[in-house]
């Protein structure tokens, strides 16, 4: 019975001790739209057997990913979609938000855009978006 209840102990161990190294990797970059960086864009990155990321970008138009509340995502490729808003008076109590990133972007199945993210550090993820057609 004690050695039954070492090997359990020692299971409980190794599926412990497993999830303790496995950070996901980190993905940071900037977007910029005819090289002017894009402030408080949203940047979500979507795969069909991983997780949906996503992004929010600074002043800067710079952003660091975040999935389910973890620094990083899964490793894999990916199709991007890019939107950020701005606000407009309608006359009415609440503002109208008008599209500042061209529309295409706004959908990752006609932006265009994809990501291939390593395993580790993916630093210069970079998106760099034009308002010419």
């Amino acid at each position: 019975m004690s050695r039954t209840i070492l090997l359990f102990a020692f299971g409980v161990s190794v599926v412990l001790l497993s999830g303790c190294g496995s950070e996901l990797p980190t993905v940071q970059g900037t977007v910029t739209l005819d090289s002017e960086p894009v402030p408080n864009a949203t940047v979500v990155f979507e795969s069909p057997d991983k997780p949906m990321a996503s992004a929010k970008t600074d002043e800067n138009g710079e952003y660091d990913v975040i999935t389910a509340s973890k620094r990083g995502m899964a490793a894999g490729e990916y199709a991007v979609k890019i939107s950020a808003y701005k606000t407009r008076d309608g006359g009415s109590e609440s503002p109208l938000p008008i599209l500042r990133t061209p529309k295409k972007y706004n959908s990752s199945k006609t932006s265009g855009l994809t990501a291939r993210i390593s395993e580790g550090a993916n630093k210069d993820v970079n998106f760099e978006l034009t308002s010419k057609k």
